[in-house]
């Protein structure tokens, strides 16, 4: 057993920062796989996820008005989705079609890929993290048709992982 030495331990005050944005409501871990249904078996057998939502998105009929890079696009991925506790798990399958997702998994294999937060002030916190220069890679509508979101490239400053937010 392994025990922390509490005076080894320092708090660091980081009051002084202003930040760029305040978010309140993380809900969401994206984790990109090769294959949906197995890594929901997965995660069923490690962790007791069930049950584990797996879908094809965007439903047939269903525009989601997919921006890839500030223009148009068309994708296909199979997602799944559980819950542990008060966080969703997203477990994301790219199918078809130019995204972020594959660029993902091309460029570093499965793994971690976003956190997402609903936020209420989504378009004052879009605007924000834009004029700090933290462009906006990827957005459109969601699967709930009245929620947006957006994928923020927060790579270089959050340690390799995108910025999702929401807005229902």
């Amino acid at each position: 057993m392994t025990f922390i030495n509490k005076r080894s331990m320092m708090n660091i005050d980081l009051s002084h920062i202003n930040p760029i944005i305040k978010l309140t409501n993380p809900d969401q871990v994206g984790i990109v796989v090769e294959d949906a249904n197995s890594a929901a078996l997965s995660f069923a057998k490690v962790f007791g996820a069930d049950p584990v939502e797996v879908l094809d998105w965007p439903a047939a009929g269903f525009d989601p008005e997919s921006y890839y890079y500030g223009k148009p696009a068309h994708w296909k991925m199979r997602v799944g989705f559980f819950q542990i506790g008060n966080l969703q798990w997203e477990l994301i399958q790219p199918l078809e079609g130019p995204n972020i997702f594959t660029d993902f998994l091309k460029e570093h294999g499965p793994g971690l890929h976003h956190i997402r937060f609903t936020e209420p002030d989504f378009d004052q916190h879009a605007a924000a993290l834009q004029a700090a220069g933290i462009p906006m890679i990827s957005n459109g509508k969601g699967i709930h048709k009245v929620s947006r979101w957006a994928y923020f490239d927060t790579r270089a400053v959050l340690n390799g992982y995108l910025l999702e937010m929401r807005k229902l």
